[in-house]
């Protein structure tokens, strides 16, 4: 109905907060394992997540952008994970291609919520230590599950309650009929400010 909206967290923001840390440790070779790659109709191409293009522009205004290092998510089942479940063998392979490289990455930012646990264990799996040889970053919601992972995992920590707040308004106004907006937009998207820093990223391992 008129005035409707999606109710979002700021991908630029997660996506910024993100990688200006791992900038900031030193990392210039930062991978994107983004969410599962959409597809609206079997007919059509794979579209890209929003991440994938917001990353891309980020890099690109730094001189580091590598289109190898968008890793890619139509060849794994990344779903969400709880410590201590076995991460998924296609996640596994996925990752041997990326880190197995001449010039492998020295960090990854893993943008879906609770796939942490799987992307540490799956690393880990490599023989990879973390954050000694390889830095995660992912994302995590206000109650703090990356925090029990294997290694407590470095995430852009995603505001669930002011987007729920935020819904619960928009709904407020349809249910009141209220008159919507001359342009309302078909997304609105609520500030993301705070990186939880924990033991999953560090300074680059030199090679």
């Amino acid at each position: 109905p008129p005035g409707c909206t999606s109710v979002l967290a700021s991908e630029a923001d997660v996506v910024h907060l993100a990688l200006s840390h791992l900038w900031d440790l030193g990392h210039r070779k930062i991978a994107l394992l983004p969410r599962p790659a959409a597809r609206p109709y079997r007919q059509v191409p794979l579209l890209p997540s929003p991440y994938e293009t917001i990353f891309t522009n980020w890099c690109l205004g730094r001189g580091i952008f590598d289109p190898t290092r968008i890793l890619a998510s139509e060849r794994h089942e990344n779903g969400p994970s709880l410590p201590g479940m076995d991460p998924p063998a296609a996640l596994i392979e996925m990752l041997r291609d990326a880190l197995s490289g001449g010039d492998p990455p020295t960090a990854i930012f893993a943008p879906q919520e609770g796939i942490g646990p799987s992307l540490i264990r799956a690393v880990q799996a490599l023989g990879i230590p973390v954050p000694q040889v390889l830095s995660l970053v992912g994302v995590d919601t206000e109650n703090g599950l990356m925090a029990r992972a294997h290694v407590p995992l470095t995430c852009v920590e995603l505001p669930h309650e002011a987007i729920g707040r935020c819904a619960v308004l928009q709904m407020s106004h349809l249910l009141e009929a209220a008159p919507p907006s001359s342009n309302p937009a078909p997304i609105t998207t609520v500030p993301v400010s705070r990186l939880v820093r924990r033991a999953s990223a560090a300074t680059p391992f030199p090679r």
